[in-house]
């Protein structure tokens, strides 16, 4: 006869649970592998998206897809981007115009199409009063290039803005009756729209134009308490191009250099 101390048979209980345990977990772990394995299996099966070959253009507003969808509407909508800088989407064509606000007032880069100038207005008029400081009017435009999608709002955001002009160009400005934002562009720009009017073309009438140029590599400002750089590549789609750089909001309006 064999007999068993109380502590040899707790021994072997625990023996025998932790054997089932040990089962147990096998069983999870081959579970799981085999659930990995599915996984696996179904992402290998399921068709990935093309990559685009090398010097393909890529799309880098991909990501963003669901903000930019509902813009389709025919209407122009604010879009923030960052710090004090904002995207009105809408125009035909994707042309962006972005939109500097602060207590200064309304700096734009770029006025869009003609046709959206006074749905363009609006929004900007709307967003000053929502997110401005005391002063909300439009005090400068820029122009990043002379083509008709960057530069087609000038005379209706212009008009609907003004300058805080005093000292010796207040005379001029009162000579000339340039009470309107000011619209700034690189040389290249107006040298390029008096040559098309020159040749009989309709590219642009007169009150499209800037109304100041610059001829600079690199233009520096200061407005709504940032840094505010105009940079001229010359080896950009046209000679008269301009980036915009906002430095303390860290955006770049690159006009048509992405493309």
């Amino acid at each position: 006869m064999r007999t068993f101390s109380s502590e040899a048979c707790a021994m072997r209980r625990a023996s025998r649970i932790c054997s089932g345990l040990t089962r147990a977990a096998l069983g999870f772990v081959t579970a799981g592998l085999a659930i990995a394995v599915a996984v696996q299996t179904q992402a290998a099966e399921t068709p990935q998206a093309p990559q685009p070959a090398l010097g393909e253009p890529v799309n880098l507003y991909a990501p963003n897809a669901d903000v930019y969808a509902p813009h389709e509407d025919g209407q122009i909508h604010a879009w923030h981007a960052k710090g004090q800088v904002w995207l009105m989407a809408g125009e035909p064509g994707d042309s962006n115009v972005a939109v500097q606000v602060g207590n200064e007032g309304v700096l734009v880069v770029d006025t869009g199409t003609e046709a959206f100038a006074s749905k363009l207005l609006a929004q900007i008029q709307q967003l000053a009063q929502q997110h401005g400081g005391d002063q909300k009017a439009i005090r400068l435009v820029v122009n990043t290039n002379g083509r008709a999608d960057h530069l087609g709002g000038n005379a209706v955001i212009s008009a609907a803005g003004s300058q805080l002009v005093s000292g010796e160009e207040l005379p001029a400005q009162q000579a000339f009756g340039s009470r309107g934002a000011e619209v700034l562009a690189n040389q290249n720009v107006q040298l390029g729209l008096i040559a098309d009017s020159t040749a009989g073309g309709a590219y642009a009438s007169r009150a499209l134009w800037p109304t100041d140029t610059e001829d600079f590599d690199l233009y520096n400002s200061y407005f709504n308490g940032e840094a505010v750089q105009l940079y001229h590549p010359h080896a950009a789609n046209t000679d008269g191009q301009l980036m915009v750089l906002f430095r303390q909001s860290d955006v770049i309006a690159a006009g048509d250099v992405v493309d």
